[in-house]
Order: structure tokens, then C-alpha cells, then sequence
């Protein structure tokens, strides 16, 4: 494991423990096991390392995505679904202790940084939704947004879960999605 990767680490865990307003760098750093001046070696600012750790999230989806080699675009999905919608949601743990300063410049950078990967992300999905279109597996939607719709609703159950106390059948969830847009 980087230095890097050890420091991400650590930041998750005071995040968690101490949202994000009350988390310091120095905290994190004792946490990681490094001096201060590391954690600025590779993070500018508090700011830098949690955009870091939200891109870091989306990176881990989209290699969850590219893993999944089931030949049946709608067996696909589901695994995928299946997957992502139990991953720990740190980023939704974080937020709920502590409201993150939003500034225009924080959200170009979010923007910026996560751009790429829920590009890939949506990508893969349509790729799937496609197929599934042209073997006659779902009806004649529009990939893109359905690719959309899916990772939105996949990536909410973690919140869901974790902001209340409603049993959650994720199994029944994706059985209505694929009601929808499955070929009868």
C-alpha cells in the first residue's frame, strides 16, 4: 500500500468518525502514522484529500463494472447493482456528520475530478443496455439515460440504508427496474 493510499485510508476513518468540518489535517495525519507535512506532500488542503476520496469511490465502481464478464447484459446489471448497492457508503457517512463548505470552486473540481469515471461508469451500462436492446433482452429505451437512472437508484440504496432504518429488498427494487424495460 502507498503512502498515498495509507493517508486516503486514515481520512476516511476521521471523516467517519468526525465529519468533516471537525476532522484537521493534523488528525488524519497522526491516524495515517505520518508527520503532517506528508499529508501535504500529496494533498493540498482538507478540500483535496475528500475530493480524493470521492474520486477514489468512483474508480472503485467503475473497476467493479469492468470485472463483471456474464454474458447476459441484463445478469450483468444485476450483479452490478447488487454490488454497488451494498458498498459501505462512507462519502454519505461523512456528510451526515458534518455539512461539507460547498464553494463554486469545490464543485468544479468534483466536477472535474469525478467527470472521467462516471463517464466510464455510464459507459459500461450503456454498452450493456444496448446489447440488451439488440438481443431483444430489454425493450427499446434510451441507453443513456437508463444507464443514468440505474446508477442512480444502485448508488441511493447505500444512503437509504444508512439514513434510515427501512429494510431495503434490494433484490425487489432491481426486480422493478427490470420489469420496466425487460422484453415480455
Amino acid at each position: 500500500m502507498t503512502k498515498q493510499e495509507i493517508i486516503l485510508n486514515a481520512a476516511e476513518k476521521v471523516f467517519m468518525e468526525m465529519g468533516y468540518s471537525r476532522a484537521t489535517m493534523e488528525r488524519i495525519a497522526r491516524k495515517a502514522g505520518v508527520a503532517k507535512g506528508t499529508v501535504y506532500l500529496y494533498f493540498k488542503n482538507k478540500e483535496d484529500l475528500f475530493i480524493s476520496l470521492m474520486s477514489r469511490q468512483m474508480k472503485h465502481i467503475v473497476s467493479i463494472a469492468r470485472r463483471i464478464k456474464n454474458p447476459n447484459p441484463m445478469k450483468r446489471m444485476v450483479e452490478f447493482g447488487k454490488t454497488i448497492a451494498i458498498l459501505d457508503p462512507p462519502i454519505h457517512r461523512i456528510l451526515s456528520y458534518g455539512q461539507i463548505p460547498i464553494s463554486k470552486t469545490f464543485v468544479r473540481r468534483i466536477k472535474k475530478e469525478m467527470n472521467e469515471s462516471f463517464g466510464r461508469v455510464v459507459e459500461i451500462l450503456s454498452g450493456w443496455i444496448s446489447e440488451g436492446i439488440k438481443k431483444k433482452v430489454f425493450v427499446r429505451v434510451n441507453p443513456l439515460h437508463t444507464a443514468i437512472l440505474f446508477l442512480a437508484l444502485t448508488r441511493f440504496i447505500p444512503a437509504a440504508r444508512f439514513f434510515s432504518d427501512i429494510e431495503i429488498d434490494i433484490d425487489e427494487i432491481l426486480k422493478v427496474f427490470f420489469d420496466g424495460i425487460r422484453r415480455r
